[in-house]
Formats: C-alpha cells, sequence, structure tokens
C-alpha cells in the first residue's frame, strides 16, 4: 500500500511510513465462508455511526470508568511536544513520532485539535500521549486506517482516534489503532466512528502480550475490537457500545487471552474458533456475559446478557431474555444442550449460532425476532428446531449451511427476508411440518433434503428433486424443483413468499401462464438450470424479475416484465439463452443485465422501456458487464434512464433496434474497457430502426 501522510500532502517532509495493505484478509476470508457473504446492501451503516461532535457523548446511564491522570510522561526519555505554545513544538503528531527513539514521549494539546491525520507509524518503542481523551482528538476524515503500531511496548493513551476508514467503499481494510507487535498498552481512548475501532492480529508476526483497557469503543462499523491469532492478551475495563455489525469485540483463532470487566451495550462479543481464554465479570446491558468452556450438565437458572458455550455438554438454557447482542446464544463445538422458551431479538448477527460441530442440540419454544438472522447452523449435525416463532429477521429466518440431518419442525415463519435457506451441500435436512406467512424457502447447492407439509401464505409449499414428466397445475405457495426434468409449471398465483418459483440443477422444464407478483427476491430464479422454456407469464414488483445463475440454453419470450426493485433479467454467467418478444419496463435497476461471462445470448424484438427509476441515472435498459459476444436487435429501447451500455465486453452486435426517436445515422453505445484501443470503447447499431416496432406482429 502506497501511503502519503497528511504532511506530505502539504509539501513538507515525509518520514518513512510503510506498509501491510493485507492485515485484515484472513479474517474477511474467514468471514467469507461463515454462513454466506454478507449482503453489506442489507445493513445501515449509517444508523451505526454516531457524530462525535453533534452528541452527548456519554451517556449518563453508563458508567465510563474516566481516569484524570498526569500525561507527563514517567520515563527516562526525551519528550516531544505537538501543539501548545512552545516555540519548537511540533504541529504535526507524525513528525514527532518520526524523529523520537525507543523510550521517548510524544505528548499531545488538545488546543491544536483536531488532529486531521492518518496511515502513521509507530515502529520505535514511544509513549504516545494525549492532554485530555476527550478534546485531544485525532480524526482520519475516513481515508485509511489511524495509528499502526509496529513496534513493542507502545503506550498510547489520552486521545479520542475517530473517523478512519470508509465503512462503504473500504469497510474490511481500515482500523483506527492497528497493531501488529507485543507488550503494547492502550488505554483510556475513546476510540470511534472507524470502520474497525481496534485491530490487533498476529497473523504476519506474533502480536501477544498487549492490554487494552479502559477504553471507550463506540460506533465502529463492522466491530469494535478485532483480536487475531493473538495469545495472552489483556481487554479489561473497556466499554463498548453500539459496534457494527460484527460486534463489540471478535475472538478469531486465539488462546489464553483475558477478557474481565467490561461492559457492552447494544454489543457484545463473538468468538471464532477460539479456546482456553478467560472470561470474568463482563456485562452486556447490564447482565452477566455467562462464558463456559468444557463445562457439561449445567440448568443455568440466573439472568444473562449473552451466553457463549465452547465445547460444552448438556447445557440447558430456558426462559431467558437476550436482546440487543451481536450474537445471542453462541455454541462452538457444544452438544446436547436445550435451549426453550427464550426471548432472543435484535441480535446485530445472529439470534442463536451452532458451528463448529455443534451436534444433537434442541432449540424450541422460543421468540426470535428482528435479528440480522434469526438461527445459523454451520457445520453442524442432527440438532432440532422445533416450534419457535421466528420473524422478521432481516436477512434469514434460519440458516443451514455445510450441516447434515437437522430437523426444523413445526416452526412459525412471518415476514422474514427469508424463512429457511439450505446451501453448502447440506444434506438430508427435514423440513417439514412449517408455517410460513410472507416468507418462504431458498434451497442452493445442496440435495437430499426432505420437504413435507410445509405451507406458504396457506399453500402448499410444492418441493420436488429427481422427478421428472409432471404437470402441476394445482395452487401452490411456492415451487422448488431440484434435479427435475420435464416438469410444466402453469397456471400458478404466488406472491408474498422470498423467490416464486426456484430451479436448481433442473432441465427442459416449461413454465407458463402463471403469475408471479411482490415476492422477495426473486420472482423466477434458475441456478445451474438448463433448456428450459419460460413464457407467457405476469412477473411484477419483487426485487428481480428473472435469475439465471450458470444456466445455458434458456428461452424467455412473450413474458411481461415489470416495476421491479432491481433488473427485470438478470444473466450471471449463462450463456446461449434467448430473450424475445417480451415487454421489460419500470424495473428500477436494467430492463437486462448480463454479467460475468454471459456470452451468445440473443436479445431480440422486446420493449425494454423507462427502466433504471426516476432517480437510479446509473442503470441502463440493456447493459453487458464482462459479458461477449451477444446479439442485441430490433428491440424499442425506450425512455430508459440511460439506453445501452457495456464494460469488458466485446464482440457484441447491435443492430436494427429504436432508440427513442428516428435516427438515421449510426447510434453510438459508448462502453467500458481495459483496451487501449479507442474503437473498442465504443460500439455502434449500424442500421437504428426509424420507427418502434409492434412486437405483437414480430415472429
Amino acid at each position: 500500500m502506497s501511503i502519503i501522510p497528511v504532511a506530505a500532502q502539504n509539501g513538507e517532509k515525509t518520514p518513512k511510513l510503510s506498509k501491510k495493505a493485507s492485515w485484515l484478509y484472513t479474517w474477511e476470508n474467514e468471514r467469507s465462508n461463515y454462513l454466506e457473504p454478507f449482503h453489506w446492501s442489507s445493513y445501515d451503516h449509517q444508523n451505526r455511526r454516531l457524530d462525535f461532535q453533534s452528541i452527548d457523548f456519554f451517556p449518563k446511564s453508563i458508567p465510563l470508568k474516566l481516569v484524570d491522570k498526569d500525561p507527563r510522561p514517567i520515563n527516562n526519555g526525551k519528550t516531544f511536544y505537538v501543539g501548545g505554545k512552545g516555540p519548537e513544538n511540533y504541529t504535526n503528531i507524525h513528525y514527532a513520532i518520526f524523529d523520537a527513539s525507543d523510550g521517548d514521549t510524544v505528548f499531545v494539546y488538545d488546543d491544536s485539535a483536531p488532529y486531521y491525520e492518518n496511515s502513521f507509524r509507530i515502529d520505535k518503542s514511544i509513549r504516545l500521549i494525549g492532554e485530555n481523551r476527550n478534546t485531544t482528538i485525532i480524526d482520519g476524515k475516513q481515508k485509511s486506517w489511524g495509528i499502526e503500531i509496529d513496534a513493542n511496548g507502545v503506550v498510547i493513551s489520552g486521545f479520542t482516534i475517530q473517523n478512519n476508514g470508509d465503512p462503504v467503499f473500504n469497510p474490511f481494510n481500515d482500523g483506527g489503532i492497528m497493531i501488529f507487535s507485543s507488550n503494547n498498552v492502550i488505554t483510556e481512548n475513546n476510540i470511534i466512528n472507524s470502520c474497525y475501532g481496534i485491530v490487533l492480529s498476529g497473523s504476519v508476526v506474533p502480536a501477544n502480550n498487549n492490554t487494552i483497557s479502559n477504553n471507550i469503543i463506540l460506533s465502529n462499523s463492522n466491530c469494535g475490537a478485532y483480536i487475531q491469532q493473538s495469545n495472552h492478551n489483556k481487554i479489561a475495563l473497556n466499554t463498548f457500545l453500539n459496534n457494527g455489525l460484527l460486534g463489540g469485540l471478535i475472538l478469531d483463532e486465539l488462546e489464553f487471552n483475558n477478557v474481565s470487566g467490561n461492559e457492552f451495550y447494544n454489543d457484545s462479543v463473538y468468538i471464532y474458533y477460539a479456546h482456553h481464554n478467560t472470561f470474568l465479570n463482563n456485562l452486556v446491558n447490564n447482565k452477566p456475559l455467562l462464558y463456559l468452556e468444557d463445562k457439561s450438565d449445567l440448568v443455568i437458572e440466573d439472568e444473562v446478557g449473552q451466553v457463549i458455550l465452547i465445547n460444552c455438554d448438556h447445557i440447558t438454557m430456558q426462559n431467558k431474555d437476550v436482546s440487543n447482542t451481536t450474537v445471542g446464544f453462541l455454541l462452538y463445538n457444544t452438544n446436547h444442550c436445550l435451549l426453550s422458551g427464550n426471548i432472543i431479538n435484535s441480535s446485530d448477527y445472529c439470534g442463536i449460532l451452532l458451528y463448529g460441530s455443534s451436534n444433537y442440540n434442541t432449540i424450541s419454544n422460543n421468540t426470535i425476532s428482528h435479528d440480522y438472522y434469526g438461527i445459523g447452523i454451520r457445520s453442524s449435525n442432527g440438532n432440532t428446531i422445533i416450534s419457535n416463532k421466528i420473524s422478521r429477521n432481516i436477512f434469514r429466518g434460519i440458516t443451514i449451511l455445510y450441516s447434515n440431518s437437522n430437523n426444523v419442525l413445526s416452526n412459525f415463519f412471518f415476514d422474514n427476508n427469508l424463512g429457511v435457506d439450505v446451501q453448502g451441500n447440506s444434506e438430508f435436512n427435514n423440513i417439514s411440518g412449517n408455517t410460513f406467512l410472507d416468507d418462504g424457502v431458498w434451497v442452493y447447492n445442496a440435495w437430499n433434503n426432505i420437504f413435507l407439509d410445509n405451507y406458504v401464505n396457506d399453500k402448499p409449499l410444492l418441493y420436488l428433486e429427481g422427478k421428472s414428466d409432471r404437470v402441476i397445475n394445482e395452487s401452490t405457495g411456492q415451487i422448488i424443483l431440484v434435479s427435475c426434468d420435464r416438469i410444466e409449471v402453469k397456471n400458478q398465483d404466488i406472491s408474498n413468499t422470498n423467490t416464486g418459483i426456484l430451479l436448481m440443477d433442473t432441465h427442459h422444464c416449461v413454465m407458463h401462464e402463471n403469475t408471479l407478483r411482490a415476492n422477495k427476491g426473486y420472482n423466477i430464479f434458475l441456478s445451474h438450470s438448463n433448456d428450459n422454456d419460460i413464457f407467457a407469464n405476469s412477473i411484477t414488483y419483487s426485487s428481480f424479475g428473472i435469475t439465471f445463475d450458470i444456466s445455458d440454453n434458456n428461452i424467455i419470450h412473450h413474458n411481461i416484465i415489470s416495476t421491479h426493485g432491481l433488473d427485470g433479467i438478470y444473466l450471471y454467467g449463462s450463456n446461449k439463452n434467448n430473450i424475445s418478444q417480451n415487454t421489460i419496463k419500470d424495473n428500477r435497476g436494467h430492463g437486462i443485465f448480463l454479467y460475468d461471462h454471459s456470452n451468445n445470448n440473443s436479445i431480440s424484438s422486446n420493449t425494454i422501456e423507462s427502466n433504471g427509476g426516476k432517480f437510479w441515472s446509473a442503470n441502463y435498459g440493456v447493459f453487458l458487464s464482462e459479458s461477449s459476444d451477444n446479439r442485441i436487435e430490433y428491440n424499442n429501447i425506450l425512455k430508459n434512464a440511460r439506453g445501452a451500455r457495456f464494460a469488458e465486453s466485446y464482440s457484441n452486435i447491435w443492430n436494427g433496434n429504436y432508440w427513442n426517436r428516428p435516427r438515421i445515422l449510426p447510434k453510438i453505445i459508448l462502453g467500458e474497457t481495459a483496451k487501449i484501443l479507442f474503437d473498442l470503447r465504443i460500439n455502434f447499431d449500424w442500421h437504428p430502426a426509424l420507427k418502434p416496432y409492434d412486437i405483437s406482429q414480430m415472429s
């Protein structure tokens, strides 16, 4: 990573700085394998961020453990002053650190705050001390990471460190304080409004025996403190408040750390393959954080704010109210437990999480609502989820990933973005007797599962696997076809589920004369499904109209595809499909979007009108991205926010389309490409039509 300090931008001398562009990729790669990739667009980062200058910063109900102390150094080195009135004082923290040596102190006055600095590196054992933690402010202006510590034995105290990293465009790489060394002390700071508040990572070099204490860690968009592959650290007496989707504190692949006396408000702890850590006297929303490791045969009677069970067996948790956490109940390699009669809501990440071979647990009669995931099951088998009320979870009610032989029975699902999600080669799961209201089921890369007697909006959920030569004419609430062949679907009216008709590894089917509307995700979704025919359907008012995922040789014709929140037709990695004689209009995304090597498709004789939305000026009637050798011919391309565009797409043919008005000269289609030659950055429709086509009369 090339780093230019603020001072260098102003023409001042530049201290030697560095590196570590990939400090957090280990976590990001692991995270992406967790349940499924986070859909950050579903998470409101803005509501997790606070303007420190405009709020009453310290809520009166929270004991903040503020400690006044003499900021003067207690050591034998030199002291370098930043700010203040001394004639030789520095104006820039970077340069004071650059001139300091091991054992020195850099003392920063608050009269010149805020100091708009970021991306500076401490590579010597010094003390960086602020005059007052509330008024000595280092502001990164959301440009990059804040302070990187590469030396051992560094002390940072007495600052507000804020606004480091860009939570929208670069959310996984930047923290307020980033530690890649050992025996450091981070104490009595306010660390706020960054992507990560503190990162302590031993993935590159050892980073052990650090102390993070008496800090206020507030409103960081991803998490407050992320500790990765680092051992024997002490995280004590900190206050974590309103940090983002991943919560207050993450412990990732580490052991022998001490987490004591911390307080979490609308926050909690997330543990990922971490063992042998000590948790003492921590509070979550003024209730005890219960951490058990290697325990068995216990019934927990006391009130709790969060529950973490590591390598446990036969633990019973009943009638608890666990709300406003990161993960309410976290079970890792924990078996035969009972979670029953609990109220779990407003978890930033997951209400109940079972992972790492947490097997044969029972989750029953709980009320689980307003979480991101309600229940997550990853690499865990034989669990029973029965008679729960699971409602209004932001992303998934239940997700089953890389997990087999689980039972999801007699639950009531209401108004989740998606009720039950089975993915990742999960097999032999039994999803039966459930009721879905304004909700439904998603299956992707999962086989040999059982779906019986489920109802979606008071109509049967039809799940077929390995079937052929059938006609589906009876009324259904949702249709899922897995590894089927020659199925005819007709005369259906499917609405208010997640996906109306879902085909996976299914071929030679016909879907016609159906009405699909107001489904939350997709009206029709095909994955790895070829040679299907979709015609004469009314497809309206969902997020996506028709989506193909790596599906070839399908035909979409004579459909009305309109008024979707995103794209009317979206092809991902799909080839040799024929899209013809459809009316594709009033979709807020693209009318037709071909992406990621969707090649050799034919788009002809369609009316593609008024797509892109009034305020969505970046969207097009037809958009090709990394897709080549397609033919776009004889369409009416009318009144879209923008007509057509391509990006990294080659050898596409545009011919005979009508572009809003009669044209005598060729129509230019602008594009983007990494290639240098100018003529590859534009395409031409050499023979644009002089008048719109009557699509109904075209063969």
